[in-house]
C-alpha cells in the first residue's frame, strides 16, 4: 500500500497574501490528495509551536474560517491527509505540508454621506445640491464615485472619479438614488465600499404658471408692424423659485415651430426674431418656469405652462410675390 502523499498549498502562500475583508471568512485550500478521506488543517502565528486553529476532519480539499480577530502579520499553516480505518487496513496518515504567508486585513471605504435611506428636501437638492462625502482608512490609489439615479424621470448613471473623500453634485430632481465608490489601494487591493446606499430627493410641486403671460403690442402682427419690428416679445410675471423659463411656439396643429430657453430666472422677457420659421395664420405659444441641469439643461423641476395664441398677417413681398426663400421678413 502505497505512501499518502502530501496536500500541496493553493493558497494563501508565500507568493499569494491572505487577504481577510470584514465580517467574511478565508478559504484555505490545498490540493486534493488522491485516496484520501479527510485532511487535518492547523494555523500558527510564525516561529509559534501554539495552534491558533486545529480543524480535523475536513471533507474537502478546502476550509473556512474567520481571521477577523488576527492581527495583520506573517502566519504558518499545515495540512495533512488521512484515511479511514477499515476492515483490511488501519488509519493512516500522510506527509505534512505546510506554508507560510502574510495576513493583509483590508478596510473597505465607508459611505458617510448621504446615510443610506435618507431623504433630501427637494428644494434644498435644487438650490444647495448635497456634497457626497466617504471615508477609508487605506490610502488609495484610484477611487470612483458612482451615482445611479433608480427611479423618478431622466434616470441615469453619472460616474466621478475621486481625487479626494467629497464630491459636491449637481443640482438633483426628485426621486431615488444609488451611490457608492470603488477603490484600490496602493497595493492594488479592493477596497471597494461594502455595499451601495440609496438617498430620496422629495417630490417638490411644480412651479406656479407664470402670471400675466402676453405678446408685448398685442396678438396681431400684420405687414406695417412687420417692416418697422421683424420679432415678437414676449412677457410674464417672475416665478418665485425659478431659475429659468421654457418658451415654445407651435402651430394650430400643436406641432412645435420653435423652443427657446431663458437660463435667468429674474428675467421676465423672451425676444423671439426667427419669424421665417412661421407663416400666415395663427399661432399657439407657452412659457412656464423650470430648474434646469446647467450641463445637460435636463428639466429638473417642471412648472405650470401659461399659454397664449398671436397671429401673423402674411403679406406680399415687395417683388409682388410670396415669399422666395427662408429668411426673407414679412412684408418685404
Amino acid at each position: 500500500m502505497g505512501e499518502i502523499e502530501a496536500p500541496v498549498p493553493v493558497e494563501p502562500t508565500v507568493q499569494k497574501r491572505a487577504i481577510v475583508r470584514p465580517a467574511q471568512d478565508y478559504t484555505f485550500k490545498w490540493e486534493e490528495v488522491e485516496g484520501a478521506d479527510y485532511y487535518r488543517l492547523r494555523l500558527f502565528k510564525a516561529g509559534s509551536d501554539e495552534a491558533l486553529a486545529d480543524e480535523n476532519f475536513i471533507s474537502e480539499p478546502e476550509f473556512s474560517m474567520s481571521m477577523e480577530n488576527l492581527e495583520e502579520g506573517y502566519y504558518r499553516w499545515d495540512v495533512r491527509a488521512y484515511t479511514n480505518e477499515t476492515e483490511l487496513a488501519s488509519r493512516r496518515s500522510g506527509k505534512l505540508a505546510e506554508a507560510e504567508f502574510r495576513l493583509r486585513k483590508i478596510r473597505p471605504v465607508t459611505l458617510l454621506y448621504p446615510k443610506n435611506g435618507a431623504e433630501i428636501d427637494g428644494w434644498d437638492a435644487i438650490e444647495k445640491p448635497p456634497v457626497l462625502r466617504w471615508a477609508s482608512s487605506e490610502a488609495f490609489k484610484s477611487a470612483e464615485l458612482t451615482l445611479k439615479k433608480v427611479s423618478g424621470i431622466e434616470a441615469g448613471e453619472k460616474l466621478y472619479i475621486q481625487k479626494s473623500t467629497s464630491q459636491k453634485m449637481q443640482p438633483l430632481s426628485s426621486g431615488t438614488y444609488e451611490w457608492t465608490v470603488n477603490a484600490l489601494t496602493q497595493d492594488e487591493l479592493d477596497i471597494s465600499a461594502a455595499s451601495p446606499y440609496y438617498f430620496t430627493v422629495k417630490e417638490i410641486p411644480p412651479y406656479d404658471a407664470p402670471a400675466s403671460a402676453h405678446t408685448v403690442d398685442g396678438a396681431y402682427f400684420d405687414a406695417k408692424y412687420l417692416r418697422e419690428k421683424p420679432y415678437i416679445d414676449f412677457e410674464w410675471n417672475k416665478v418665485k423659485r425659478a431659475q429659468a423659463y421654457i418658451i415654445e411656439v407651435f402651430d394650430q396643429k400643436s406641432k412645435r415651430l420653435h423652443r427657446g430657453i431663458v437660463p435667468d430666472g429674474e428675467s421676465q422677457t423672451y425676444h423671439f426674431d426667427q419669424l421665417a420659421l412661421l407663416s400666415k395664420g395663427k399661432f399657439k405659444w407657452s412659457v412656464k418656469a423650470v430648474s434646469l441641469n446647467p450641463d445637460t439643461n435636463e428639466i429638473l423641476h417642471d412648472g405650470l405652462t401659461s399659454n397664449g395664441e398671436f397671429e401673423i398677417d402674411f403679406t406680399l413681398n415687395t417683388s409682388g410675390g410670396k415669399r422666395k426663400k427662408t429668411g426673407e421678413y414679412y412684408g418685404q
